[in-house]
Parts: structure tokens; C-alpha cells; sequence
């Protein structure tokens, strides 16, 4: 009888050792289960953070690209104008000195007009001398 309650003290205690082991293994691997869900929950946010860092670059680029394009378009646009100021001014000249050469020719033909007239007055004047030469000439004859 004692032999049996030795046998199951020892039977017992030996469940209860195995109980002990079987538990510390389960929290062992609770344990580990746990580290690799943190390790990836961990590497999610990693990459998490890289890729918005990666969103934040390129909108950056984009918008540093949107920037130079503006300028680039403003700078252009400026030449254009420079340009189509630099054609309205050659125009201008052109044109007046287009006017002045008109006016320039009109005044000739004014002064060639005017040298037309003096030279039929004088032509006139000396048909008169001559006219009235000759009515003297004859006047004389007729005395």
C-alpha cells in the first residue's frame, strides 16, 4: 500500500513536471509567435514610412518640375514679346521713314512745280518784251 502511494506521488509528481514543461514550451512558443508578429508589424511599418517618403520625393520632383516648365513657358513668352516689340518698332520706322521719303518727294515736285511757274512767267514776260518791242519797233516804222 505504501509501495502504491509512493508509485503514485511519483506518477503525480512526474505529470505535474510534464504539465510544468509542456506549459513553459506553449508560453515559449507564444512567445516567439509574438516577436515575429511585432518583427513584422515592424518591417510593415518600415515600409510603410519608406514609401510615403518615396511619394513625398517624387511629388517634390514633380512639383520642382512643374516650376522649371513655368519658367521655362515665362521666359518664352517674354522673348515673344520682346520680339513682337522689336518687329513694331522696325515696322514704325519703316514707316516713317517711309512718310518722310513721301513728303520728301511731294516737296520736290512742289519746288519743280514752282520752278515750272517762274520759268513760264518769265517766259511770259519776255513775250511781252518782246511784244512790246515789237509794237515800238512798229510804231516807229509808222512814222
Amino acid at each position: 500500500m505504501v509501495m502504491k502511494l509512493k508509485v503514485l506521488i511519483s506518477q503525480t509528481h512526474t505529470q505535474k513536471q510534464k504539465k510544468q514543461e509542456k506549459e513553459k514550451k506553449e508560453q515559449k512558443k507564444q512567445k516567439k509567435r509574438q516577436k515575429e508578429k511585432e518583427k513584422k508589424k515592424e518591417q510593415e511599418q518600415e515600409k510603410k514610412e519608406q514609401k510615403e517618403e518615396q511619394e513625398k520625393k517624387e511629388q517634390k520632383e514633380e512639383q520642382k518640375n512643374k516650376e522649371k516648365e513655368k519658367q521655362k513657358k515665362k521666359k518664352k513668352e517674354k522673348e515673344q514679346k520682346k520680339e513682337k516689340e522689336k518687329e513694331k518698332k522696325k515696322k514704325e520706322q519703316k514707316q516713317k521713314k517711309k512718310k518722310k521719303e513721301q513728303k520728301k518727294k511731294e516737296q520736290e515736285e512742289e519746288k519743280e512745280k514752282e520752278k515750272e511757274k517762274e520759268k513760264e512767267k518769265e517766259k511770259e514776260k519776255e513775250q511781252e518784251q518782246k511784244e512790246k518791242e515789237e509794237e515800238r519797233r512798229r510804231s516807229r516804222k509808222n512814222y
